[in-house]
């Protein structure tokens, strides 16, 4: 897919850390919703949701799990709306816990089986701009 390179503006002057198989194996899977390119620059929002779910996500999906891109497309969503500045609800964003179920992430909507996202509702939040990131569509 064709999508814009979005930055978060912060160049970094740091010498850069190789990068862990992990990164690697996800960058594979998670080509099938976002550029190469994306998933390899270190200052775009896909690189840092890229990132979370490999080093930091308390789940740490394989690379083959059937939720993983749904898991991403939220981590997307998260990095580029800035969710670190939402503040803390009883389910936030980013959690231990599935995004979808009985502790689902708050504002996300699910199917039945409680697996597949169906709606998500950021009113509150403090949004604004004049785009998303293309990688939402892939939750249809």
């Amino acid at each position: 897919p064709s999508t814009p390179v979005p930055t978060t503006g912060k160049p970094s002057f740091l010498p850069t850390e190789p990068e862990s198989q992990r990164i690697m194996d996800l960058r594979q899977t998670l080509q099938l919703v976002s550029s190469k390119e994306v998933l390899t620059l270190r200052s775009t929002f896909q690189y840092r949701a890229m990132k979370w779910l490999a080093e930091d996500d308390f789940l740490q999906l394989p690379p083959n799990d059937n939720y993983l891109i749904q898991r991403y497309v939220l981590g997307v969503l998260y990095e580029w709306f800035n969710g670190q500045l939402w503040g803390y609800d009883d389910n936030p964003w980013q959690s231990p816990s599935r995004e979808c179920g009985m502790n689902g992430w708050n504002g996300i909507y699910c199917d039945e089986s409680l697996e597949k996202i169906v709606g998500i509702n950021l009113s509150g939040k403090g949004l604004y701009g004049d785009s998303i990131p293309t990688e939402l569509g892939i939750l249809k």
